[in-house]
């Protein structure tokens, strides 16, 4: 992001973020996280608000964006990708499939593309690491694709719930504070989401559904929504310490 603000905005995202990780105290840590959630919900909200309140033929318009989701387990990291883009009024389009992954077209308004992106990448890496230090010891390497794989389902749709939970908290928010004066966030929200949608159309007119199973591991799923709870929701972004493997 150019932007000053936006730049802004998104240090201040980080610097609560370090002290939720710098704090030994779990109950501060979250109290660190749901701000950072918030002001990352209010900011999209403000950037939605501005755009509607431009005349029509100065407003932004969506753009694309191509995003690797490399393998192992592609298929339940663009499930991730899915609802963090979901959240943030974006749509994620499958282009093409490897032995190395999927490559998909990231679809919104460039604000929520940027968010989207950042979001994905630091959950991405809490997710391996999370992974790895929960993984329980499994029999067979099978059985480890399976815990694995239900793990990152449940941790998506764990982060899912957040993230659609700060977005309403701020909408409400917004809508208490401007009063009658301003259209609700819902309806511009869904006016954004109409754009989207019909950009999405307008570059994929045969577009399919498809579905990924949740796995079969319920100690998988019960840790993946552990990890989901404490995943920080802000953008922060650290190395892994070890790849995941196959």
């Amino acid at each position: 992001m150019n932007d000053p603000l936006a730049s802004d905005r998104l240090r201040k995202v980080r610097a609560l973020l370090a002290k939720a990780e710098e704090t030994n105290f779990p109950d501060e840590a979250t109290t660190y996280l749901s701000k950072a959630a918030a002001l990352v919900s209010k900011w999209e909200l403000d950037e939605a608000m501005v755009w509607a309140d431009t005349p029509e033929q100065e407003r932004s318009a969506p753009i694309t964006r191509t995003v690797d989701v490399t393998a192992p387990y592609a298929n339940r990291k663009t499930v991730l990708l899915g609802v963090v883009a979901q959240a943030n009024g974006c749509r994620v389009i499958r282009m093409s499939t490897s032995s190395n992954g999927h490559r998909v077209a990231l679809i919104g308004f460039g604000h929520d593309v940027e968010v989207t992106e950042l979001l994905f990448s630091s959950l991405l890496v809490q997710m391996t690491r999370a992974m790895l230090a929960d993984e329980s010891r499994q029999p067979t390497p099978t059985a480890t694709a399976q815990w694995r794989r239900s793990f990152i389902v449940a941790f998506s749709n764990r982060v899912d719930e957040r993230l659609q939970s700060a977005r309403h908290t701020a909408g409400v928010e917004h809508d208490r504070v401007a009063g009658a004066s301003q259209p609700s966030a819902a309806l511009v929200l869904i006016d954004r989401s109409k754009r989207v949608d019909e950009e999405t159309r307008r570059q994929f007119p045969r577009l399919r559904s498809s579905y990924v199973s949740s796995g079969s591991s319920s100690s998988g799923a019960r840790a993946g929504k552990r990890a989901g709870d404490r995943a920080e929701l802000g953008g922060h972004l650290k190395p892994s310490p070890r790849a995941l493997r196959r």
